[in-house]
């Protein structure tokens, strides 16, 4: 049986054999077991070709057998098996570790065999996740990226989601020093990564995969531990290219000679010699070990200088063996890599990442996941990080120093110059709204004038105070800050004195948004010259303060003449019909301003018929927002028309308009739809809050019409308008038949039977958002709505909060949805009667067995 003996027994030791001087070598191919029975005088080729038909391999030339032994240090190292000697030869017994491998990692020209080739590339690869070619994460992230795209093909957005690694586990894609951190956070960088190899084929992610590995700077060296002739532990690494030696710690290189340096290597008493010319001058190094690692060393440096491009080879070198004997050569092979040893960090922003996260870990503080995902970002998609989001992270002035001084740090960071580097930070904005910094400002202050080119500061909802609002306005006078939000940062008249003062020397400053702070009109005298002189301010944001009417009156007059005014928010700012008056004749006059919101002033019908008849000649008011008032009442009919001709005109502007909250009635609702039922241009539109239904309990006369044939609109809201069923299905059919409209907010109505509709509506809709707060929806429609988004394909998000839906409503949802539906992320469920623990296993559940990436409950 040439041999093979097929009818191996257990022989007394416990070891198979066939009782013929034969025996079972278990051999490892990445990892699966192969078992060959073999004579003892079987050569070690007859056994490689039966690994080989047992792989199905054709391409052999690039593999062959090692058994694993160790060194004096227990490190493990292969000794290759000569091909020509027998097993016994060879000393290998049944309980030797023989792996399959290819010896040489050189990057083929071309496999033809693509069992070859994915063997070939999962040997690298799992040298890759073991650490053994250490890389950046940046790399290894996306080497893991591609390796998915390998193993389980196109990206699927139903399928490949967080949660979806976690049986096969991370460690298979990513090395464990990487991955050890926020398992789920991985999975979805993962993921976000592998749709960009979206069309490529196994073989051809394979071949990428190869490429990209190839630029490791650790790639394809074998390694071993060494010492040099004073004593000194090193590792050196024999490669393609040439003998490098790192230190053994930390493997920084200490020294790499190439093959076209090298001269001479051979062996010594005590280990081996090589000698290399570098910069026109001759050195030697003289390398201490044992007897068969200087073996091993010396036929691998041979054998790769014998897979060398001839033109690369030279009469002068004195190899150990210049005739290796080898069953493949240099044609086989593309040139050798030009092998490029980084710095630890290979740009600005990993090291801000380094040095934040060890700041984090020395002083026990939880990294905020937004801030260093956003880092991520940036490094995988080869961006430059431009805006810094710390917006509600729990900073507070006991730790807004990890933030700052890890900025400062990596601006102030000098990279060695005889490494790779990219410059990926340049910080225009920065968003530190929703914390509790009152100390700490100074810290903020020191980096805002660190930072030459930031654009836009937003403090918002912090304590700012008049202090801190005065400290500020010292770092921005220097500055080339441009955008500056400060809301409901407690900011009074002396805050506000001294940014106004400060902005007189900002020649470039954009907007200026200070809504709810304690703001009144003591100093508004002096506000309104400045606004008469400016010319660079295009957004002002005074709402929510305390602000009379004379002081709204002073920023009216300046801003007439005022030509760079486009945003202007007045909301919540006691007007009254006068000064609203006054805010109607400036819609007359000035044609700069697109954006403005009066909402919640006390403004009339009279005040809106004149801004209607504003709007008319003026064509460059795109949002409209007077929410919150009384126009709805005591108005006749004919000024209703009046005021809103101007949207059926053919070249109406208006894209937004709010008149939520207004005590708008039926008879206002039917003359409004008249014009709404010829507009082309408003995209969202807000009629909440107002009780304009008929006696049946629907909207009035050619609104389902204009809902229809509004093909500019994109939102709509009817949130608490009284509708009963008729009415709420009215609208539910009118959205159905348009399908520009993503976004539909009819919660805290009183439709009842008309819930029904629910299953035909989301048969039929496109709709993307969908708000059913407070209907007093329960299981049985909750159900039905989960029925019907077998078939929906185009709901991203359901806002259910406030209605009747217990567990078991929850459960028949998820039993219906399950991974069916594939669009929906979003589930907001809160405050319905479901108990405190019900909603820890519930979210679980949701989590496991839909497509829903976030609940709400």
């Amino acid at each position: 049986m040439n041999g093979l003996s097929s009818s191996p027994v257990r022989g007394s030791n416990g070891t198979l054999n066939n009782g013929n001087g034969s025996k079972v070598i278990t051999v490892d191919v990445n990892h699966i077991k192969k078992k060959i029975c073999i004579n003892n005088d079987s050569t070690i080729q007859l056994l490689f070709d039966t690994v080989c038909d047992k792989l199905h391999i054709t391409e052999k030339k690039y593999f062959a057998l090692s058994e694993q032994i160790y060194d004096e240090h227990n490190a493990p190292i292969d000794r290759f098996l000569d091909f020509q000697k027998t097993i016994e030869g060879e000393k290998i017994t049944s309980t030797s570790e023989i792996k399959f491998l290819a010896k040489h990692i050189k990057r083929p020209i071309e496999f033809k065999d693509p069992i070859a080739e994915e063997l070939f590339y999962k040997q690298i690869q799992y040298n890759v996740i073991k650490e053994i070619y250490p890389c950046s994460e940046k790399l290894a992230v996306l080497l893991a990226s591609i390796s998915l795209q390998i193993t389980f093909g196109d990206f699927e957005p139903a399928k490949h989601r967080v949660g979806y690694l976690n049986k096969v586990g991370l460690d298979n894609f990513l090395p464990r020093a990487v991955s050890r951190h926020d398992y789920a956070y991985w999975q979805e960088r993962l993921f976000a990564l592998h749709v960009n190899h979206k069309g490529l084929s196994k073989r051809e992610a394979i071949r990428k995969y190869i490429e990209l590995a190839s630029t490791i700077p650790y790639f394809g060296l074998t390694f071993f531990e060494v010492r040099d002739d004073g004593g000194t532990d090193l590792l050196i690494g024999i490669g393609e290219d040439g003998i490098f030696f790192f230190n053994s710690q930390n493997l920084k290189l200490v020294h790499g000679v190439p093959f076209d340096c090298l001269i001479s290597w051979q062996e010594s008493e005590l280990g081996f010699d090589i000698s290399f010319e570098e910069k026109e001058q001759l050195h030697s190094v003289s390398i201490l070990t044992t007897p068969i690692k200087q073996c091993l060393i010396l036929q691998l440096v041979d054998e790769y200088y014998a897979l060398l491009p001839d033109k690369q080879k030279s009469n002068k070198k004195k190899p150990h063996n210049p005739t290796p004997i080898l069953p493949n050569d240099a044609s086989m092979y593309l040139e050798p890599i030009q092998r490029i040893f980084n710095a630890r960090f290979s740009s600005r922003l990993e090291y801000l990442k380094g040095y934040y996260m060890e700041c984090c870990a020395l002083g026990k503080e939880t990294p905020i996941k937004k801030f260093y995902q956003d880092i991520d970002r940036a490094i995988d998609n080869n961006e430059i990080l431009r805006n810094i989001d710390w917006s509600y992270s729990g900073i507070t002035d006991s730790n807004i120093t990890f933030f700052t001084k890890s900025i400062m740090k990596t601006l102030d960071y000098k990279q060695d110059k005889n490494f790779p580097w990219k410059e990926d930070l340049e910080i225009e904005t920065i968003d530190l709204s929703g914390n509790n910094i009152r100390q700490g400002l100074a810290w903020i202050l020191d980096l805002l004038i660190r930072l030459k080119k930031t654009k836009g500061i937003d403090l918002s909802n912090s304590p700012v105070g008049d202090n801190g609002a005065m400290e500020l306005t010292q770092s921005l006078t220097t500055s080339d800050i441009r955008t500056i939000k400060l809301e409901n940062c407690e900011i009074g008249n002396k805050g506000f004195q001294a940014i106004f003062e400060m902005m007189k020397w900002k020649k470039n400053a954009r907007s200026l948004m200070l809504g709810k702070n304690l703001i009144t009109s003591q100093y508004f005298s002096d506000f309104a010259k400045f606004l008469d002189s400016n010319t660079s301010l295009v957004e002002l944001d005074l709402s929510y303060n305390s602000i009379d009417s004379k002081g709204i009156e002073m920023v009216i007059k300046s801003i007439e003449n005022n030509r760079k005014i486009q945003k202007l928010n007045l909301s919540g700012n006691i007007l009254g019909p006068k000064t609203g008056l006054k805010i109607a004749s400036l819609v007359e006059v000035n044609h700069t301003i697109k954006e403005l919101r009066i909402a919640e002033t006390k403004i009339t019908g009279e005040v809106l018929v004149k801004l209607g008849r504003a709007c008319r000649t003026n064509r460059a008011l795109e949002v409209l927002d007077i929410s919150g008032n009384i126009i709805g009442k005591n108005i006749d009919k004919n000024l209703i028309h009046e005021a809103w001709f101007f949207l059926s005109q053919e070249n109406a502007v208006m894209k937004e308009l709010n008149i939520a909250g207004n005590g708008i009635d039926a008879i206002f609702g039917e003359v409004f739809v008249d014009s709404m039922r010829l507009n082309k241009s408003l995209t969202i539109l807000d009629v909440s809050n107002n009780n304009m239904i008929t006696k049946n309990g629907s909207l009035p006369e050619g609104w389902n019409e204009a809902i229809r044939k509004c093909t500019s609109l994109e939102v709509v809201k009817f949130s608490n308008c009284g509708l009963k069923a008729s009415g709420f299905l009215d609208i539910l059919s009118a959205v159905s038949s348009n399908p520009k409209i993503t976004e539909l907010h009819i919660g805290d109505n009183d439709p009842k039977e008309g819930l029904k509709g629910f299953s035909t509506f989301l048969t039929n809709a496109r709709v993307k958002a969908l708000y059913l707060n407070n209907l007093k929806i329960t299981d049985d429609i909750f159900e039905k709505i989960g029925i019907a988004l077998e078939i929906n394909q185009h709901l991203e998000h359901l806002y259910l909060n406030n209605n009747e839906i217990t567990k078991n409503g929850i459960f028949d949802f998820i039993s219906h949805i399950g991974k069916k539906n594939s669009t929906l992320t979003t589930l907001n469920i809160s405050n319905n009667t479901i108990t405190e623990e019900e909603k820890v296993f519930l979210s679980k559940n949701i989590e496991e067995k839909t497509n829903i990436d976030k609940v709400l409950m």
